[in-house]
């Protein structure tokens, strides 16, 4: 009870008030008992000290109630005078003092009694004001404890939905850098392989022609030792001709020179003759044997160019085949990059549709969340406001007409103290948090995100003025931001104008900071 009027400083003070009050009556009570109790009794010496000794020996009382409360409580004049008095003898006789008994002891009484009674209403009227006191006092600590429970489950409903929607963000975040990276990681080890590929079908295309050409030039190699060969044989086929006739020749002139020891006369003639034939022979024999070198010189010549013609037709085949190879191939690289590209394409569009999916599920669960969590705000705005309206009414009614003019009094000057002091610093943070999410979620909404963004981020800082335009925007994005994705931003802020209006106006001289990722 006790945290309850601390709690409440107005219930403190009445309760104060009706303490001191009960305990000045108590004071009071006290102080007049005790003049009562002081006040001396006039007495007289009526009767002897036989019938004193009478009376108390037989204990006989005397009749009237008051002479016995007069006798058992002496004053003080009575004890000095007993006092004072010498020790009676039997044989004296003395008179007993007679009480006399107070005509006015009966409306003393009826006072006191009435007095006593007032004392007692009073106390009972205190207990009962401080009972209403401390149970107005435990109403509005149930009212305020039940106000702070509602904002503090506000409050943790709205930690939980921003908990939820950052770790759906987050998550929403994580697997799109994850599925940027293995597509990044895919593309990378795509180009690696079509590196190696390439490099692997060059360098086969390489050692191919090393080889063509080597067979090229030891076909050609061939082909001139060939026609070495040739002309060595038709060289040598001539020099034999010409060493056969020269042979001939000699012989002939042996032979001539043998017979025309006898014959000397008659055989310059015949030496003419022979001469003339081994001339012929020898001219023939030249003839023959050039022809013979002629005829094998063409015939090599006419296997060269043959061979030359075979190995330029078979080189242009051959490079005919290597570009139709090569076309094919490429061809082939070409559908298989395609049909790649289109494969990526076809599964980046569906992951795309995917994403959009899950996204729109997201946002349409948010904004579900959200709609029911404005919901519960706006429905325990009504409630703390019936409830308030209902606790305005009771203390008015309580107050009412009747009500002193030092409590209107005291309730007037904390209404202008509560109004003094404007709104109170929840009703703002709540009010601040509600707005920041509201303009966060309309400049997120008209935000056309580009498609590359991964690794980029920006933050943007702007306060507002009545009746919810731009006054101030700063807009700051990291280095691995591009200038289309710092466009989109200010694209965002500046087609979210104008913005949600606040619940107070207080809160346009705050700045609003929005983190884009």
């Amino acid at each position: 009870m006790l945290k309850e009027i601390t709690k409440n400083p107005k219930a403190l003070i009445w309760a104060l008030i009706l303490h001191a009050l009960i305990i000045l009556l108590i004071i009071g009570n006290f102080t007049f008992f005790k003049e009562d109790e002081t006040k001396a009794i006039p007495v007289t010496q009526t009767e002897s000290a036989e019938n004193a000794e009478q009376a108390g020996a037989t204990g006989d009382e005397p009749a009237s109630s008051h002479t016995q409360n007069a006798e058992s409580k002496p004053t003080p004049a009575q004890e000095t005078e007993t006092l004072d008095l010498p020790l009676p003898k039997p044989s004296v006789q003395f008179k007993t003092p007679e009480v006399i008994p107070l005509a006015p002891k009966i409306p003393s009484e009826n006072a006191e009694q009435k007095r006593l009674k007032e004392i007692e209403e009073a106390r009972a009227k205190a207990a009962k004001a401080l009972e209403e006191q401390a149970a107005q006092a435990k109403l509005e600590a149930k009212q305020e404890q039940a106000k702070a429970d509602a904002a503090e489950a506000r409050q943790q409903a709205e930690a939980r939905a921003n908990a939820k929607t950052e770790a759906a963000e987050r998550e929403a975040k994580a697997e799109a850098a994850k599925r940027a990276e293995a597509q990044a990681k895919a593309r990378a080890e795509a180009r690696a392989e079509e590196r190696k590929q390439a490099s692997l079908a060059e360098e086969q295309r390489q050692q191919a022609r090393e080889r063509e050409l080597a067979r090229e030039q030891a076909k050609q190699q061939a082909a001139e030792r060939e026609a070495k060969q040739q002309r060595r044989d038709a060289e040598n086929a001539a020099k034999a001709a010409s060493e056969r006739a020269a042979k001939i020749r000699e012989a002939a002139m042996a032979e001539e020179a043998a017979k025309t020891a006898s014959e000397r006369a008659a055989a310059k003639e015949r030496e003419q003759a022979r001469e003339q034939a081994a001339r012929e022979t020898k001219a023939k024999a030249d003839k023959e044997a050039k022809a013979e070198a002629e005829k094998a010189e063409a015939a090599a010549r006419e296997r060269s160019e043959a061979l030359a013609r075979k190995v330029a037709e078979e080189d242009k085949q051959r490079k005919a085949a290597e570009e139709e190879k090569k076309l094919s191939e490429e061809r082939e690289r070409w559908k298989a990059a395609e049909a790649k590209r289109k494969a990526a394409e076809e599964a980046e569009a569906k992951q795309l549709a995917e994403d959009r999916e899950r996204w729109k599920a997201a946002e349409a669960k948010r904004k579900a969340a959200e709609e029911a969590e404005a919901k519960q705000l706006a429905e325990d705005r009504e409630r703390w406001k019936a409830a308030e309206a209902k606790r305005k009414a009771e203390e008015a009614a309580r107050n009412g007409n009747g009500g002193n003019s030092n409590n209107r009094a005291d309730n007037g000057r904390n209404g202008a103290g509560n109004q003094g002091n404007g709104n109170s610093n929840r009703d703002l943070s709540g009010a601040r948090a509600a707005w920041s999410r509201a303009i966060e979620r309309k400049v997120k909404s008209n935000w056309h995100k580009p498609t590359e963004r991964f690794g980029m981020a920006g933050t943007a800082r702007l306060t507002l003025q009545a009746p919810g335009t731009i006054r101030r925007f700063t807009l700051s994005c990291n280095n691995a931001s591009t200038p289309a994705f710092c466009d989109s931003l200010k694209a965002a802020i500046h087609g979210s104008d104008p913005f949600p209006k606040p619940e107070f106006d207080e809160l346009y001289d705050d700045t609003l900071v929005i983190t884009f990722e």
